[in-house]
């Protein structure tokens, strides 16, 4: 079924009616399919606005069987130890994924209180998501661009101690600190790559981009993220770091010539090719801005101690490559 739940108030009034409740919960596929341990046949999701039935199940929702038999639904994971309903593990979920675009962070006693359930709650249900959209991207590698596509590269600093003073910071990939020979904290790099749609592209489909943390931006480490990232016969837009110099003369790991065609333009003088204007890196240093803000409404301080960053970039990546993601399709994704 096509659900209109773009608001929080469709969604819940779609959880208030008990057939949309039930089918919408069953389009999202969260629940744990159950065999029925008299009669050894299927289990059906049912639910009940009697009062016997609401203070044996959660919101009244429970699995029945034919032969009458009753028990208690069991999410799938992520969820599963989520201390809480279904149908608030739901309003959880959207509360996280809908945040309105502001600086602020979304306040969790208020949403939990507005939902009715405790506060640990919704902090277990934005883990748990976080959680499980990592392990997804870390077993799918992003690639991006082809031959006839665009690709803008470039890499950015997430976090740095103005003239060394403030906190020492946790290198973020391994989540330990990390020190060099001089005892300073080693920091990451963010290194990403968005597509440019073409001119005659009438779709709104979303653009794809990768983000990936690296340690170094030397030659060595990011040509090996172009390789992983960037398909062979790509146009590459970039600055003019001198990691960048031999793009179009990268070979594969075979030995095989990639055949990347590569533009630079040198911001030291200009955002924008003055000879040809259309060579720029404006869509992805429009990421970082958007990346970063990301981060500091989802609890991250650019410029703090905090060894999720990589659960945040990643959560980034997962959202724009996705695009506009309803609640239920989200679920259904995670609990795949």
């Amino acid at each position: 079924m096509l659900w209109t739940e773009e608001s929080q108030t469709a969604l819940w009034d779609i959880l208030k009616k008990p057939t949309l409740c039930l089918q919408y919960i069953n389009d999202c596929n969260i629940i744990q399919p159950c065999i029925c341990i008299k009669c050894n046949k299927p289990m059906e999701l049912a639910m009940s606005s009697a009062i016997s039935y609401l203070n044996m199940y959660a919101d009244g929702i429970f699995m029945k069987c034919k032969c009458k038999f009753r028990c208690k639904v069991q999410l799938k994971p992520p969820y599963d130890d989520i201390g809480t309903n279904v149908i608030n593990v739901i309003k959880l979920v959207w509360s996280h994924w809908n945040r309105k675009e502001y600086k602020e962070v979304l306040q969790y006693n208020s949403v939990s209180k507005d939902i009715g359930c405790r506060e640990k709650a919704f902090t277990d249900v934005i883990q748990a998501t976080r959680n499980r959209i990592l392990e997804i991207q870390s077993h799918e590698i992003t690639q991006i661009g082809g031959k006839g596509c665009i690709v803008e590269i470039d890499e950015t600093f997430m976090n740095k101690r103005k003239q060394n003073v403030g906190r020492m910071l946790q290198n973020a990939i391994g989540g330990e600190q990390v020190v060099d020979q001089n005892e300073k904290p080693i920091q990451y790099w963010i290194f990403g790559g968005v597509e440019r749609r073409q001119v005659d592209d009438q779709s709104k489909q979303p653009l794809k981009g990768f983000y990936v943390m690296v340690q170094k931006r030397d030659r060595k480490t990011l040509e090996a993220e172009i390789l992983k990232h960037i398909r062979p016969g790509t146009m590459i837009y970039s600055d003019m770091w001198h990691s960048y110099n031999n793009i179009i003369a990268m070979r594969d790991h075979n030995g095989i010539w990639c055949h990347y065609n590569h533009f630079s333009v040198n911001h030291k003088r200009n955002f924008v090719n003055p000879v040809l204007n259309n060579i720029h890196t404006q869509n992805i240093e429009r990421r970082w801005g958007d990346l970063k803000q990301h981060c500091k409404r989802r609890g991250y301080r650019t410029g703090g101690v905090n060894s999720s960053i990589k659960q945040r970039v990643s959560e980034y990546e997962f959202k724009r490559n996705n695009g506009v993601l309803k609640v239920s399709q989200l679920i259904k994704k995670l609990v795949e």
